[in-house]
Parts: structure tokens; C-alpha cells; sequence
């Protein structure tokens, strides 16, 4: 993994809010039919759990993770004589801690949301916003994954910190989409797209 290529503060300044996929990603996918369906599904529930309200938050979240770690297995579709670029081959250490959060949700527990008022700007007003976060997952219930054994306790923590950080001023829902589009770009990459 190359903790290089977690988007630092800088990445997240001037964002977009509520747009569909990159386009240029979106364009190198053409050819990843199902990978990019996919793609565009976890960013779509991602930019929903930006949006809906905290009773809907965790499960267009649970969504958006599924769809996007689901991007290893339809792979063979688009490409069946080729290997697949599976999560665990990621360099990013988003895609890692995103896959890890999902399995946690889906086979463990619950993620839970809650509000966070940040400050933005847009166009020289500045404002509060609301973003959701989620604040239930630790270090502990990573490594208790059977995924999870295969990361330090160095490195789960260093992820987990630079997602609560990140999410701090984003919102879990843009973290998410941001770590789906750079495993979407990985795989394209991967297959010559």
C-alpha cells in the first residue's frame, strides 16, 4: 500500500457536490461495461448518503460500499481472460479501508451516522453544512475481520485516522465516493483502459 495516495486536504478544496461520476473516469470505463455500472452506482448512493437524512445516511453508505467493492468480482464480466485488480492488489489504502469498512457493515455491524456542521464557501459566502460521519468503527473491529488479520495494527490505524479526518470535513459520503473512483481508475488502469 502507498499511504502517498490518500488525497490530502488540498484534493478535497473546490469539490464537487452532488455530480455524477468523473467524466474522464467514466470515459476509460466505456469498455468495463459492468465495472463501470457499478462505478457510477456507488458514486450515485454515495452522493445520496451526502444528501438524505440521517435515518437513510448508513444505508446508502452500506450501498455505495457494496457496489463499489463489487467492482473485483464483475470484472470477469467485462474481461473473463483476464485477472482481475482485486482489492487486496490495491495501492490505495482508501480502497483497502473501504472494502474492510463494508465487510464490517454487511457481515458485523452496523455502521451509525451522525451530523457534523462544517464550514464552506461557495463563491465568496461562506456557510455551515451539515455532513454525515460515521463514528462507530475502531481499529479493533477491523482486525477482527478475517480480511482485517492482514494489516498491521500501524496500518489500520494511520487509514482509520486519515478517514475520520477526512470525513470530518467531507462527509463519509464524498470519502467513499472519492475512494470508489480511485479503485475504479486502478482497474481501469489495469486493463489498459
Amino acid at each position: 500500500m502507498d499511504f502517498s495516495l490518500l488525497p490530502t486536504e488540498s484534493f478535497f478544496s473546490g469539490r464537487p457536490l452532488l455530480t455524477p461520476i468523473d467524466q474522464t473516469l467514466d470515459a476509460r470505463l466505456i469498455t468495463l461495461s459492468s465495472v463501470r455500472e457499478r462505478a457510477q452506482s456507488a458514486v450515485m448512493f454515495s452522493e445520496q448518503a451526502a444528501k438524505a437524512d440521517e435515518n437513510w445516511t448508513a444505508a446508502y453508505l452500506r450501498a455505495a460500499l457494496a457496489d463499489m467493492v463489487s467492482m473485483e468480482e464483475v470484472q470477469a464480466l467485462d474481461r473473463p481472460a483476464h485477472q482481475p485488480l482485486k482489492v487486496k492488489d490495491s495501492k490505495n489504502p482508501l480502497v483497502h479501508l473501504l472494502a474492510l469498512i463494508r465487510h464490517l457493515n454487511i457481515h458485523v455491524k452496523s455502521v451509525m451516522t451522525s451530523t457534523q456542521a462544517v464550514s464552506a464557501s461557495f463563491h465568496d459566502h461562506n456557510f455551515e453544512m451539515n455532513v454525515h460521519i460515521v463514528d462507530n468503527v475502531n481499529v479493533g473491529d477491523l482486525q477482527a475481520l478475517k480480511n482485517g488479520r492482514h494489516y498491521s495494527f500501524s496500518d489500520l490505524s494511520c487509514m482509520l485516522d486519515w478517514f475520520r479526518a477526512s470525513q470530518m470535513h467531507w462527509g463519509a459520503g464524498y470519502v467513499v465516493r472519492v475512494g470508489a473512483e480511485a479503485y475504479a481508475s486502478e482497474i481501469a488502469t489495469h486493463h489498459g483502459a
